[in-house]
Formats: C-alpha cells, sequence, structure tokens
C-alpha cells in the first residue's frame, strides 16, 4: 500500500485521539472479537465523543488496503465504512488500525445465535434482514465508477454472520456488509481470467467458501459466490446449524478437507430435504444459492430478491386486483411495487393501467350521477341509454346491472300503464254511449270493467250510480203472493254486475184479457251471483231468489224481466232461465156460470166436472202458445243482437266488451247462431294469420262455438 493513503501517527498521537485497552481478552466488555486479520476492541472517539470499534493488525495484514477500499465505496445504507485507518508506531512495536463506528447489538452471530441473546425477532424483521444483505450485495455487485470514471464491482468473497453487523435503528434491524479484508474490486478493463482466478482461489470461511472457490475451477469470473454463502447462512438462520459440517476437531487441516470434501459432494437433495418444512419462499432461495455450477446458481441478488418479497406473486395480485375492480387494494400494492422495483417495464405497466382505470371509474361514477338524475326527473329512456353505455365498458358493474333492471321495470310499468290508460278509454267512450241509449245494464258492466283495472277511476264509480239511480226511478212498493214488499234499491254496494243476462216475458194482450190476475213463476239453474226483477209497469225492482213466483194484472203492455248476474264469464247454463207461466184467474162470465151450478145441484156437478176439464185444457193450451210466443221473440231479440256484434267486429270494438258480448248473448237465446258465430270468428283467424296472437284469441272463440252447437259439432277447422 502506499503510505500515502494513510497517516503514521506515534502511540501517544493516537492515545490521544482514542481511549482503548489493547490489554482485554475474551470476556472483557472491551473485548469485541478476534480472527486471522486480529482483533477488536471497544474504544472511545474523544474528539468525536462516540463510542468505536477499533480493528487492530499486524502490518502485514493488509488491514489499511481493506480501509482503502471501503474508503472508495460510496455510501449506501447496507454497507459498514470504516472512518479512518491509522500505521501506529510504538517503541515495542508498529501496528495498524482502523475505526468504524460501533454497534451495541453486535453482528448477525450475536443476534440470530448468541443464546445469551434476548432479542426474538419476527418473520418480518427475519426478511427485513435478509433483504438488506442482498440489498448490500445487489450494491457492491452492480458497481460504481471510481476516482478515474472506470466501472468497479466488488465480490466480497468471504461473507458470513461475523462480517454482518446490526444497526437499530427506530426499532428496526438494519444489516451493515463489512470487513473487506479479501473482497477484490473487478475493475472495468481488467483481465476476466485474472480476475476469475484471484477471487475464486482459496480465500474465504471454510463452511461458507463457494465450490469454485475451493476447486479454483472456471474460466470466467462471476461474483454469485457470494451468493452461495448467502445460501449456507440462510440455511443457519432457518436450522440453528450449517449445511455441510464435520465431526472432526474444529481448526485443523482433516476438518477443513472435510468440510470441503462435503462442500464438493455431498447430496444436495439431502440439504433441500432438511428445510423442506420451511417457507416456500426460504426454500426457493436455498435452491437457487446451493448450486455447485456457478453457471446455474443465481446470477444476480436481485433474483433472490424477488423470490423472498415474491415480486411475481405480487405482480399477479395487482393483476387480479386491478381485473377484480378492488382499486384500492390494488392502489397499495402497486406503491410498494412502485418503490421496491421502479425499474420493472410489468409494474410501470400495471400503474399505468390502474390510473387508466381509475380515470375510468371517475367517468362511470359522473354517468351513474347522471342515470339517477334521469331517473328522478322520469326521463326512463334517457336513464337506459346511460346504463348501457357504462356496461358497454364495465361488464361487471354492479351498480350499472341493477340500474338497468330497475329501469326496464319502470319502461314496461310505464307502457302497460300507457295500454291501460287507452283501454279504459275505449270502455268509458263505450259506457257513455250505452247510458245515453238508455241501456244502463250495459253502461254498468262497461263501468266496472273500468273499475276492475282502475278502482280508483273516478268517472266510472258515478258512472255507475247515475245508472242505478235511472234504473231506481221504477223503485215502488208491490204485492206479492209473500205479502206487502218493499224493494230495497239495487245500490253499487251490492250490485255486482259482470254481462248480466236479460230474460223478459211479455203478456200477449190478443190471449190474455187485460184485468185477468197471472201467476207467473221462474226458475233459474246453474251458476249465478244475483237475480234481480224488474217491471216498469208492476213496480218491480229487487233481488230475488234461483226461484220464485210473482201474480200481476194483465195489462195490454205488461212485461217482466229477470236479470241474472254472474261474478265470471258467461256460462252456458244461461240457457236454463226460464219463465213459467201457473195459473189464468177466471173472467166475470165464468163466474156467472159457477153460480148457477151451485143453483141446480147435479147438473151444476156434471158441468162443473165438464167446465173445469175444459178449464184445465185452455190453460194447458195457453202456456203452450206463451211458450212459441217467447221462443218467437226471443228468436228476433237474438238476430238483432247477433246484428249488432256483426257491426261491432266489423268496427275493430275490442272483442271482450262488446261484440263478443252480443255474440254470447245472441247464442243464448238462439243456440243455433253457434254455427253461425263459428264461421264468423274462424274467418277472422283466418284473417290475422301473421298476427299470431290475435289468430289464436279468434281460434280460442271460434272453438268455443263449435263446441257448444247444438245438435252435434260443426265439421272442425283449424
Amino acid at each position: 500500500m502506499n503510505p500515502e493513503n494513510y497517516k503514521t501517527i506515534t502511540f501517544a498521537e493516537f492515545s490521544n485521539l482514542y481511549e482503548v485497552n489493547f490489554g482485554a481478552i475474551k470476556g472483557d466488555d472491551d473485548f469485541l472479537g478476534s480472527g486471522g486479520y486480529g482483533s477488536v476492541y471497544k474504544g472511545y472517539d474523544v474528539k468525536g465523543h462516540q463510542e468505536v470499534a477499533i480493528k487492530k493488525s499486524a502490518t502485514d495484514k493488509n488491514l489499511l488496503d481493506e480501509v482503502l477500499l471501503g474508503s472508495a465505496v460510496p455510501k449506501d445504507k447496507n454497507i459498514a465504512r470504516y472512518l479512518i485507518g491509522y500505521r501506529v508506531k510504538s517503541e515495542s512495536e508498529n501496528f495498524d488500525v482502523a475505526i468504524l463506528q460501533y454497534y451495541p447489538k453486535g453482528n448477525l452471530d450475536n443476534l440470530f445465535f448468541n443464546r445469551d441473546s434476548k432479542v426474538t425477532l419476527t418473520p418480518e424483521q427475519t426478511d427485513a434482514i435478509l433483504l438488506g444483505i442482498l440489498s448490500g450485495l445487489k450494491f457492491l455487485h452492480e458497481g460504481f465508477l471510481n476516482s478515474e470514471g472506470k466501472h468497479v464491482s466488488i465480490t466480497h468473497r468471504d461473507l458470513k454472520p461475523h462480517n454482518i453487523l446490526i444497526a437499530e435503528r427506530r426499532g428496526q434491524f438494519i444489516p451493515l456488509i463489512t470487513d473487506f479484508g479479501i473482497s477484490k474490486a473487478v475493475v472495468q478493463g481488467d483481465d476476466a481470467a485474472e480476475n476469475f482466478e484471484k477471487l475464486s482461489s482459496g480465500r474465504g470461511t471454510g463452511p461458507y467458501k463457494s465450490p469454485e472457490q475451493i476447486l479454483g475451477t472456471g474460466s470466467e469470473f462471476y461474483s454469485n459466490l457470494d451468493l452461495w454463502a448467502f445460501g449456507v447462512m440462510l440455511f443457519k438462520i432457518l436450522t440453528k446449524r450449517l449445511p455441510f459440517y464435520s465431526d472432526l476437531k474444529p481448526g485443523t487441516e482433516s476438518f477443513d478437507r472435510d468440510i470441503e470434501l462435503k462442500i464438493t459432494q455431498f447430496d444436495l437433495e439431502n440439504v433441500y430435504a432438511q428445510v423442506s418444512e420451511k417457507p416456500d419462499k426460504y426454500q426457493k432461495v436455498i435452491r437457487r444459492c446451493l448450486v455447485r455450477d456457478f453457471r446455474e446458481r443465481a446470477q444476480s441478488a436481485v433474483e433472490l430478491i424477488n423470490i423472498l418479497e415474491e415480486i411475481p406473486e405480487q405482480i399477479e395480485k395487482a393483476k387480479q386486483l386491478l381485473e377484480g375492480g378492488d382499486l384500492e387494494e390494488a392502489k397499495v400494492l402497486l406503491k410498494r411495487l412502485e418503490l421496491l422495483r421502479p425499474d420493472y417495464v410489468e409494474v410501470s405497466e400495471l400503474v399505468s393501467r390502474y390510473e387508466s382505470l381509475i380515470q375510468q371509474e371517475i367517468e362511470i361514477k359522473k354517468k351513474l350521477r347522471v342515470a339517477e338524475d334521469y331517473l328522478a326527473k322520469g326521463a326512463l329512456e334517457e336513464a337506459q341509454q346511460v346504463y348501457v353505455s357504462i356496461l358497454e365498458s364495465d361488464g361487471g358493474r354492479v351498480e350499472a346491472k341493477e340500474g338497468l333492471v330497475k329501469v326496464n321495470e319502470l319502461i314496461k310499468e310505464a307502457k302497460e300503464l300507457q295500454e291501460k290508460a287507452a283501454k279504459i278509454e275505449g270502455l268509458m267512450d263505450l259506457a257513455y254511449e250505452s247510458f245515453a241509449k238508455q241501456n244502463y245494464i250495459h253502461a254498468i258492466t262497461l263501468f266496472e270493467n273500468v273499475l276492475s283495472m282502475d278502482a280508483d277511476h273516478a268517472a266510472a264509480r258515478p258512472g255507475i250510480e247515475k245508472c242505478l239511480a235511472k234504473m231506481n226511478e221504477v223503485n215502488l212498493p208491490t204485492d206479492s203472493n209473500d205479502g206487502p214488499v218493499h224493494p230495497e234499491p239495487l245500490t253499487d254496494e251490492k250490485h255486482v254486475v259482470v254481462n248480466p243476462t236479460i230474460k223478459t216475458f211479455k203478456i200477449s194482450p190478443d190471449r190474455v184479457k187485460p184485468g185477468n190476475t197471472i201467476m207467473v213463476s221462474w226458475q233459474v239453474d246453474g251458476d249465478s251471483d244475483k237475480i234481480a226483477l224488474r217491471s216498469a209497469q208492476f213496480g218491480l225492482n229487487r233481488w230475488v231468489g234461483k226461484s220464485g213466483n210473482t201474480t200481476i194484472v194483465a195489462t195490454n203492455e205488461a212485461e217482466l224481466a229477470l236479470e241474472v248476474h254472474y261474478r265470471g264469464e258467461i256460462l252456458r247454463q244461461e240457457s236454463q232461465v226460464r219463465f213459467i207461466t201457473t195459473e189464468l184467474t177466471p173472467s166475470a162470465p165464468k163466474k156467472a156460470i159457477n153460480k148457477l151450478f151451485y143453483a141446480i145441484p147435479v147438473v151444476a156437478v156434471l158441468l162443473f166436472f165438464g167446465v173445469k176439464q175444459f178449464l184445465n185444457y185452455s190453460a194447458k193450451q195457453r202456456r203452450i202458445e206463451l211458450f212459441y210466443e217467447k221462443e218467437l221473440a226471443d228468436g228476433r231479440q237474438a238476430d238483432s243482437l247477433f246484428t249488432m256484434g256483426q257491426e261491432e267486429l266489423a268496427q275493430g270494438t275490442d272483442k271482450d266488451v262488446v261484440s263478443e258480448t252480443y255474440f254470447k248473448k245472441a247464442v243464448f237465446l238462439k243456440p243455433v247462431l253457434a254455427d253461425s258465430a263459428f264461421a264468423i270468428f274462424f274467418s277472422r283467424a283466418q284473417e290475422l294469420k301473421e298476427d299470431s296472437v290475435g289468430n289464436a284469441n279468434y281460434l280460442q272463440l271460434a272453438n268455443y262455438y263449435r263446441n257448444i252447437a247444438p245438435g252435434g259439432q260443426p265439421e272442425k277447422r283449424e
């Protein structure tokens, strides 16, 4: 070493600078350790007012070369730098000293393997120490520019726990690589083969030597011999023992040869098996470090850092978080990856993707607010378009999916309400038309159809009340066989009208003389809700049972009507509504003849039986005549209703409300019309073949009339 590169001072001068007891031995507080280079003592820097570690060595041990090499290394958080070096002259001897900062925690060996150590490290603290050592090796191996502008890289060659100092800063343990006594610097432009020979030639500490250091083989220089030593240290940290050891006496040549033999020949799979239960990342590091062929071994400290920090796994996790939309957690992980690997292209790409997704998220949130505003204003189609555009860019967006479902339901409801309103409007128009024609029963039916669709319709219920008021204008007390009857008004609360059937009985004036008393009975077979008996001439307007009778005095315009009300659709049983004349009261001339018979007993008896038989015959004949008269009247009414149904159907009126009602009433009064109704609806269905719904509806009606046709069914047509 050039004497100009260090200070030479006397022992007295040195004693003025540092207080130190060079007489301390192992076990003393001031003795820190020893080795082939000499010993290390704890001292005190008088001028700097701090404790220091003072390494003392003979002048032929190259300690000052180590100081010079260390001083050339730029500052790094994981490298321990010497403060200064001296050659000290005294009367008894000359020696070299190197001064460095004192670390109370000692070295890695003290921290992990000293039984007296009271420190228990967490897995996180252990990882931090391991990563710090690798960070220091990365700094040394990647190198730096020296004062001449040449690139310099350093291989330590003696990495072991004793050469890793431990600093404690704010509760964290920081590893510092020290002792560059046998380290070699590779300077840009030097011969590679020479460098390899220098770096791999038998230096280092036995159990931590790499195979190439022992064998001296290879034609190229590789700094990853330090990574072999790192793998040995990690194995010892995990298992508290060395991977290669000997039962022979330490410090002997046979011990060293046995260790070297195992390093170069021992089955490494047995070494790997000893850590098989340790965390996967540690197993991976050992398998990449303890590889005999340096060309197959881990090539850089960065590779091991990635394994320990699980960088590939973290990158994959970041991808999954971004794909899953968990941007907050992805943000935290990406920040960590940026700090660890700012130079990773894949990390930079993920950060860019994150920023893009954040911008997209901002835009989506804006659109969601716009869609909500549209919904609040009732602009359903505009809201629908916004939700669709969100899902085009983010198909898994839950808020957009739920919003789209909601708006679609609202659009469907609005459309149904519009259709319902149009149908209600049409029914109300028909109801007003029927009211104007004094067809109150039909008007009530239409109003009640409206209420079945809209129970709170403002005009339907008043419409029913007006119809009932008109119908109740003939609500007078009436005598009947049961005595005086005061029929109650047919109010809306009691009136449940769904397509009532009206059956009318007219008294023929040419058959019954005015003033005669007639008893009329009725019978209603089949299902029905309520039955009303009405007659404007006789003041009848009351609810009655399915069967009953009443008496009336014949007039030229006498008429009775039964209204049969059903809850549901009109049934075929409507045809079973009938009137029966059960008695005709004798006129005044017949009463005089009866008195004559009373005066002449024998003749009276004979005549009584004869006249009675005659009268019975006349009554029976009269009932037959009334039946045929009624059938004739029903037929005329049926023809009229059938014609009205055809007219309504031709005008396109709702078949369920008007035309179908007319056809069913007509067929009820005159069943033979069923064939004609079948033909009309079947023809209509054929016209609507392109309209599947309309076609099906009219075919259903056609089949209905085909099934109820009297005397068999018409030819089935599809």
